[in-house]
């Protein structure tokens, strides 16, 4: 009777464990060469070269700072205040071109600013021991209202003309590629090749379990605070695309947008798990192409940004119920804790 009963769940069970061992990100590719394939086919216009790029390019924001908060969640972390980082550090920036400062002054010092507020965040969370979700969700607010009060009382302002760098990546492109594109992909590609050195295994043995990972020696401080870091530079250089392809800054989006809530959609469609230590840089990549594509079909289908909303969240709750089937909380998401 045992035996029947076993032999009866062996392969469901069989076929969960397999999809579950396998990295979500070459589910979410295969969800977006699908959706290519079907929109190429229902909607005219889409299949063009022309329209594929602008989805890409469309995504590449979103990518990068996708890329940031991978590192810090993989690390049981959390960021909600990237955003705010990306908006004010470039504004900051284009702020001091403004003023009559060199460009590559300016994104220096820019750097230097997102930098200083993700290390903020960073010793906050592995020194004071805040859980990452209040910190970051106060930090945000703090860091907004202060740069509101102190260097940035405009809403919007332009990027100045002589800004060559800025203006390459807003409207440049090698070989065809659109520059924001190519962007995306240089920092893909340089944040898997940390995530597989020392530095990746560290991190995700520190999202597995960081009271083992002190035990074995790993600096599992100084290796949360890096990861905020990361998570700052990734919204700098997202910041820095994005406002070179509006050609100007706007800090009311950072308060008023989604953006936030996509790169938590992103994350999570992308196979990084809340719970830290399982993800990957490529998962999340094509998951910022999914959502662009996905946006890119719903804009020619001329649907409304409410209807655009509530598709997202339906496709975001659709992922985590996924995800929650893979991989139950038996089995991973409660030995997480509290965020």
């Amino acid at each position: 009777m045992v035996t029947s009963s076993v032999a009866s769940e062996t392969p469901v069970g069989g076929i969960r464990h397999r999809l579950a061992a396998m990295d979500q990100g070459y589910i979410v590719a295969g969800v977006l060469l699908a959706l290519v394939v079907v929109f190429s086919a229902t909607l005219p216009g889409f299949f063009s070269t022309a329209n594929l790029l602008n989805a890409a390019r469309s995504a590449s924001v979103l990518g990068l700072l996708a890329i940031g908060m991978a590192v810090v969640v993989i690390a049981r972390g959390l960021d909600l205040s990237v955003v705010i980082i990306m908006s004010v550090s470039c504004a900051t920036a284009v702020e001091l071109m403004l003023a009559g400062h060199g460009e590559a002054a300016a994104l220096g010092a820019g750097l230097l600013i997102a930098l200083g507020l993700g290390l903020v965040n960073g010793l906050l969370v592995a020194y004071v021991e805040v859980p990452p979700l209040f910190v970051t969700l106060a930090t945000s607010l703090l860091y907004l209202g202060f740069f509101r009060l102190v260097l940035l009382p405009k809403d919007q302002q332009a990027v100045p003309a002589g800004a060559s760098l800025m203006t390459w990546l807003g409207r440049g492109s090698v070989l065809g590629v659109p520059s924001p594109v190519l962007v995306l992909a240089a920092a893909a590609a340089l944040a898997t090749w940390f995530m597989s050195r020392n530095y990746g295994r560290f991190v995700r043995a520190q999202g597995d379990n960081p009271a083992a990972a002190a035990l074995v020696g790993l600096p599992t401080r100084p290796l949360l605070v890096s990861t905020y870091l990361v998570s700052a530079t990734a919204a700098f250089v997202a910041g820095v695309v994005g406002v070179s392809v509006a050609g100007s800054y706007d800090l009311r989006a950072a308060v008023t947008g989604t953006q936030l809530y996509d790169v938590i959609a992103v994350v999570v469609i992308g196979g990084v798990s809340l719970a830290g230590a399982r993800g990957s840089i490529g998962g999340v990549v094509s998951a910022a192409l999914l959502l662009g594509v996905i946006g890119n079909a719903m804009t020619l289908l001329n649907m409304s940004v409410i209807e655009q909303s509530l598709s997202k969240a339906f496709i975001v709750l659709l992922a985590i119920v996924l995800d929650s089937l893979l991989h139950p909380r038996d089995e991973e998401t409660a030995r997480a804790g509290d965020m």
